[in-house]
């Protein structure tokens, strides 16, 4: 997709959050649209190589949308982020063994947002991450053999 395309796409959300609609804000917002799994700041940066776009800048504007609350950092416990677009709230469930991560739609988390806020003495929960980590079928094969 040409940058204009993109711009014509995404301008309005960037607009929205009051960010300046750039290319390198564009191709990043792109990539991570078009992702199936979250991304880490090198794989945006892979997929952006034949674009010149520097390291630097692929962190400087995962920060800016990340700040306006366009992306979400997901935390998969690994030595670094991983980032999504944040239009869908879901989950994630990541296997320790392949990495291999699947969404989690589903999330009635009410019963235990109300706990939280009676044990915390918190007024209200505004957000909320879950991850579950264990073994895909997969795996738990190969270590069961």
């Amino acid at each position: 997709m040409n940058t204009q395309a993109l711009s014509k796409t995404y301008r309005p959300l960037l607009e929205k959050a009051a960010l300046k609609t750039t290319k390198p804000r564009l191709l990043v917002l792109d990539t991570l649209t078009k992702s199936k799994i979250p991304l880490t700041a090198q794989e945006i940066h892979s997929q952006l190589s034949k674009s010149k776009i520097d390291q630097a800048t692929v962190y400087r504007n995962l920060q800016s949308l990340t700040d306006a609350k366009i992306i979400r950092l997901v935390n998969f416990q690994h030595d670094h982020n991983h980032y999504e677009v944040a239009n869908n709230h879901h989950h994630h469930a990541i296997c320790e063994s392949c990495g291999k991560v699947v969404d989690i739609s589903k999330c009635d988390l009410s019963q235990l947002e109300k706990n939280v806020k009676s044990i915390s003495g918190f007024s209200t929960i505004n957000q909320h991450s879950l991850e579950f980590f264990g073994l895909c079928t997969k795996c738990a094969k190969k270590s069961a053999q």
